[in-house]
């Protein structure tokens, strides 16, 4: 299988979940942080964005919620 084939399996395994990373990411760049990795994989897991601001790190985890009132309930 070649990297393309492999490339648009991987999109369609994911389905619509790349989606909130990338408006997160877009967020983030509009805020003036420089995107550094998105979708980084480590040995300990996956940090879905890893961004910068002048000399700070922000690693972010996307979660997505269907419902509004859902996501105000998961928060902490």
């Amino acid at each position: 299988m070649g990297d393309r084939a492999a490339a648009t399996d991987r999109r369609k395994a994911l389905g619509g979940a790349m989606s909130p990373e990338y408006l997160a990411a877009l967020y983030l760049m509009l805020k003036g942080c420089r995107i550094v990795a998105l979708r980084s994989c480590t040995k300990l897991g996956e940090i879905d964005i890893v961004a910068r601001k002048r000399n700070l790190a922000i690693f972010v985890e996307v979660k997505v919620r269907r419902e509004e009132m859902s996501a105000i309930d998961a928060a902490p």
